[in-house]
């Protein structure tokens, strides 16, 4: 099983517009520019929210969102999309030092991080990967032959309130 990341982009747009009650002036920062996952949830995203900024990162690491938070953070968005947690932690860390405003946030995965900082995020369904994999190990186990075939989960809206 795997999960849309151009679903997961939306119900990111979707998250920041209900929370904003907004409609345009977004920004993404995204993950590295030639990476699919990112370029799906940023096109998710801009699906809803057409006029977003998008910024990317070099890597998917909290490194690689402090490397652009100046940068997303100047534009003065309405509400930021981070193609994950840990660039979401980047951007709330920037705005900690440096004592300003951290705009709302949404980020993508539900790591661990995103609990420790109450950050509200678009979860990947865990439970429901393991046990779409559990059912088709148990199948083919149990002498099955059905046909290879491809299983998508949609994601899980986690609502937090970000520091």
């Amino acid at each position: 099983g795997t999960t849309d990341d151009f679903s997961g982009g939306a119900c990111a747009a979707e998250l920041l517009k209900a929370r904003t009650r907004r409609r345009k002036g977004f920004a993404v920062l995204g993950g590295p520019a030639d990476d699919p996952r990112s370029l799906q949830r940023i096109a998710g995203f801009r699906a809803h929210a057409a006029d977003a900024q998008v910024i990317n990162a070099e890597t998917w690491f909290v490194e690689g969102g402090r490397e652009r938070a100046h940068e997303i953070l100047a534009t003065n968005p309405a509400g930021i999309f981070a193609c994950n947690d840990r660039l979401a932690e980047a951007l709330i860390e920037h705005c900690r030092i440096h004592g300003a405003p951290l705009p709302p946030l949404v980020g993508f995965d539900n790591a661990p991080v995103a609990e420790r900082l109450r950050l509200t995020t678009v979860g990947i369904p865990w439970n429901a990967m393991v046990e779409q994999a559990a059912n088709v190990i148990t199948a083919r186990l149990k002498g099955g032959h059905e046909p290879a075939r491809f299983i998508s989960l949609a994601h899980e809206p986690i609502r937090r309130l970000t520091c």
